[in-house]
């Protein structure tokens, strides 16, 4: 019988799974007691066998139902405690009811240590594995997860138990002749999930850059005749010259911060917007090739902290190694956990360091939105009163011809005015007389026509602007 009592620790703490980076060794809390209710059904064979089957009934008639139950579940009383406690798991089984066949008794875990269990139940390796977690933990100064985690793991190990006492009874009295129906009250929990994979980071980065004013940059300049220079380029060349600058500025300001830890491609792409000669933006596209946890985390959190770290993963790598179910994904995360803070850092830190170096105005948006960003460019013009800001359709987006007559340059600013249509006014591009009226626009950049929070998980840019799709 002691090794059944054995067998049943070994099972409870066998149950345990990667659910979640929090399966580690430690001194346990008092966990919530359960009871364990068992039904007998084959007394009268029992008496049969220890007495002639000519008297059988009349020891059966004898011996009680409460007296015979009582036998089986003081035995348990008497055996499962001490067995327990050698697989490090302090508890009280004691029988609170008998009614007839049926027993009720109630398990109670008054403490355990789980690094004397795991190595019953899993091995030196693996609860030596744990053991180095831990340390890990507090070296990385986590204290505050360690009650958190103790009470986990006390969880789990109330479920196991829960989930195996009532098949392991079943199994072991019958191998006594003794037939019995086991369940806890109230029933385990269901297990819990194996973790799932975290969705891939996107590896690129999407800058919308505005350079409206040239002043901040054109004062960084040393000679009076590169400033004057710089101030009077054409819009083309000055693009030209900004985007390899910010090339430049930006591979300097990520090693600055993060060492070579991230291996980047920088790269500009003119925005697509329709007709326009005078773009004062274009786009910042940077590529993460590779990250280098270790080096990222010694640049960031200082080489105690990436030694330790880098300690962990190797840990729970032996663990995977020993078959802990869900450990590979549960590495990954941790992985991809790293990737996303390094890629947010980017994209928080870089606006505001281009903005002070450069004097642009630079915006952080996802793939979904850059790419709908572009689609949407070609498709209209952005153009302003000086007040508010109007999204010109492409076919209207050319004016008046001489004198108001015909149609002008495509790809220009109308003039625009108002029109009443069944009761609303709109606003419309003038032909003819109407344009006498009416009030010139000047060209925007079509992002101004739009709203796009710095925000890189936002699916879609939202129209900020007047739509004018007619002529009057």
């Amino acid at each position: 019988m002691l090794l059944f009592f054995t067998s049943l620790a070994c099972f409870a703490f066998g149950g345990l799974q990667a659910v979640r980076m929090q399966t580690f060794v430690g001194s346990g809390l008092e966990l919530e007691p359960f009871s364990v209710i068992l039904t007998i059904s084959n007394k009268r064979e029992i008496m049969d066998k220890m007495a002639t089957s000519w008297f059988g009934w009349a020891a059966d008639y004898v011996v009680s139902d409460e007296a015979f139950t009582s036998k089986v579940t003081s035995k348990l009383e008497t055996m499962l405690p001490p067995a327990m406690q050698e697989m490090g798991i302090q508890c009280t089984f004691n029988a609170t009811k008998i009614e007839g066949l049926t027993g009720t008794m109630v398990m109670h875990i008054t403490d355990y240590s789980i690094g004397e269990a795991m190595r019953k139940a899993k091995g030196e390796v693996f609860a030596g594995s744990l053991d180095t977690i831990f340390e890990t933990l507090r070296n990385l100064g986590m204290e505050e997860k360690v009650a958190s985690i103790d009470k986990k793991i006390g969880v789990q190990l109330r479920a196991g138990l829960m989930t195996k006492i009532p098949e392991i009874l079943e199994q072991k009295l019958s191998e006594q002749n003794v037939k019995v129906t086991v369940r806890t009250d109230p029933p385990p929990p269901p297990a819990d999930p194996l973790p799932e994979e975290a969705p891939s980071p996107d590896y690129s980065l999407f800058f919308h850059v505005a350079v409206r004013d040239r002043e901040i940059l054109a004062k960084q300049m040393d000679k009076t005749l590169l400033r004057f220079a710089l101030r009077n380029l054409p819009q083309a060349k000055f693009l030209d010259l900004i985007q390899e600058k910010l090339k430049e500025k930006v591979s300097e300001g990520v090693q600055k911060k993060m060492g070579k830890s991230l291996d980047l491609t920088v790269s500009t792409q003119p925005d697509a917007d329709a007709g326009a000669n005078n773009r004062e933006s274009f786009w910042l596209l940077l590529k993460v090739n590779s990250i280098d946890i270790a080096g990222l985390l010694s640049n960031t959190k200082g080489p105690d902290f990436a030694g330790n770290f880098s300690k962990l993963l190797d840990t729970l790598g032996t663990l995977q190694a020993e078959g802990l179910k869900g450990m590979a994904v549960t590495i990954n995360n941790i992985h991809t956990m790293i990737d996303n803070q390094a890629l947010g850092g980017l994209a928080a830190s870089l606006p505001t360091m281009l903005q002070q170096s450069l004097g642009a105005d630079v915006t952080n948006v996802s793939m979904a939105v850059f790419e709908q960003l572009q689609d949407l460019a070609t498709s209209g013009r952005c153009c302003s009163d000086g007040g508010d800001v109007y999204w010109v359709g492409k076919k209207f987006a050319r004016g008046s011809g001489p004198l108001g007559f015909g149609y002008g340059k495509e790809g220009r600013c109308p003039k625009i005015t108002q029109k009443v249509v069944d009761g609303d006014v709109i606003w419309c591009a003038a032909q003819g007389s109407a344009v006498h009226k009416a009030v010139q626009t000047k060209y925007r950049p079509y992002t101004d026509c739009f709203s796009f929070s710095s925000d890189a998980d936002a699916t879609a840019p939202t129209q900020a602007a007047v739509v004018v799709d007619s002529y009057c």
